[in-house]
């Protein structure tokens, strides 16, 4: 970080997490692996959340890790660690417990399965902080050979 002559911090660089462990410090302008996601303040004193899609503002200021666009962006980076996880007789994840990058444990749910392809067709990722909230991937489309059509963006309740 560097100090401008008017007093505003310039960030240039930002710490890249890969799956919640930090790897190194990059360079705003380096691209990111899929499985990646930066987190980095601004030169206003906001935070962002970098992934390979693009950069998301997650606080103008007032950080909070429970802000929906923060949690929306965890969840479609894959971003929670899963620490138990519990499969069915088509090995199939059903549910587990997982935790987030600020430390808060939370549950993933399946909520449907695919039919004869032994995928995860919609699911829910809950985050036990203040407040609770949870993450929904709405129902995937898939073609007749089983691949993604359609992904319908993340909800929050």
């Amino acid at each position: 970080m560097q100090d401008s002559q008017d007093g505003i911090k310039v960030v240039d660089q930002l710490l890249v997490i890969k799956k919640l462990n930090p790897i190194g410090i990059g360079l705003l302008n380096q691209p990111l692996d899929a499985d990646e996601v930066a987190l980095y303040a601004d030169a206003f004193g906001g935070l962002q959340l970098k992934t390979q899609s693009g950069t998301t503002q997650v606080s103008s200021g007032n950080f909070s890790f429970s802000s929906d666009a923060y949690l929306k962006e965890v969840v479609s980076a894959e971003g929670y660690e899963p620490l138990t996880l519990f499969r069915d007789s088509d090995d199939v994840i059903t549910s587990g417990i997982v935790k987030w990058p600020d430390g808060i444990s939370g549950i993933f749910t399946t909520l449907i399965k695919g039919s004869g392809f032994n995928t995860i067709d919609s699911y829910s990722v809950s985050y036990f902080g203040s407040p609770t909230k949870t993450v929904t991937q709405p129902l995937l489309f898939r073609n007749v050979n089983g691949a993604v059509t359609g992904k319908p963006p993340l909800t929050i309740s």
